[in-house]
């Protein structure tokens, strides 16, 4: 599973939008409407959000920067994240239309 992470914890995301610009808005509308996909990545959010606090919690220090040499701290939010995530598993997220 991969991420488009400047749209999928964006607060201001606009589905609409993301349909009609993104270059993978045709991938996107092949997902949407495959109600087996829809299941089977809405149950691997279900088996993984379960460990997403351990897994920010032990992630490399040098994650949390956002330069190699460690001048410039990250602003990540897990909270944010983690809801975002947590959208996942309703299904209505997977009636975008």
């Amino acid at each position: 599973m991969v991420f488009d992470h400047n749209n999928a914890f964006d607060t201001d995301f606009d589905p609409e939008d993301f349909l009609a610009n993104h270059i993978f808005k045709d991938e996107a509308r092949n997902l949407f409407s495959d109600y087996i996909e829809r299941e089977f990545f809405r149950e691997c959010f279900e088996r993984h959000l379960p460990i997403f606090d351990e897994a920010f919690d032990t992630a490399p220090p040098e994650w949390k920067w956002y330069d190699s040499d460690a001048t410039v701290p990250g602003n990540f939010a897990p909270r944010p994240c983690k809801e975002a995530l947590e959208n996942c598993l309703n299904r209505s997220f997977w009636n975008i239309p």
